[in-house]
């Protein structure tokens, strides 16, 4: 079993449950019959890697640091869909975007984007490109580029 204790304000243990602090190591339900061999974890996001490769993601979705393709928090862990038919080795999180690297070598990103922190450009420069995608933020009244799903950085693969 899988098991988290912490600070659960944005869903990042993967609990979906109250209180927003966690006290002691509970199990982690969502990830029941999956042996998890690696966690990468964040403020607000936390990925899982089970022992065939497989990728999870839990936390809030904003900046598209989930993977799933859209901004929505998934307070519970989810499959991420996109590498499914890729084994994964290594994954790895920063403050607004994640990172797994595949058993070919492959290094795929997503999440915010807005300084090149995905490896695929800076998104001023290529804002035609399929990986990013522009959203406004209603609370600031500004705009971000984000890379709303895995995106393998050609460029060192």
């Amino acid at each position: 079993a899988t098991f988290a204790f912490g600070e659960n304000h944005r869903f990042q243990l993967g609990l979906h449950n109250e209180p927003t602090v966690q006290g002691v190591p509970t199990p982690i339900l969502g990830l029941e019959g999956h042996v998890v061999t690696r966690v990468a974890t964040g403020a607000s996001h936390t990925l899982f890697l089970t022992e065939y490769g497989r990728v999870f993601v839990t936390g809030s979705g904003f900046s598209g640091i989930l993977g799933t393709g859209d901004l929505q928090d998934r307070p519970q862990p989810c499959l991420l869909e996109s590498l499914a038919h890729t084994v994964i080795l290594d994954i790895a999180v920063g403050v607004r975007h994640s990172a797994a690297v595949s058993e070919k070598g492959q290094v795929f990103t997503w999440g915010n984007a807005d300084f090149g922190q995905c490896g695929l450009g800076i998104p001023t420069d290529v804002l035609d490109a399929d990986e990013h995608v522009i959203a406004y933020q209603p609370r600031t009244g500004t705009t971000f580029a984000y890379v709303a799903k895995p995106h393998v950085v050609l460029t060192l693969f």
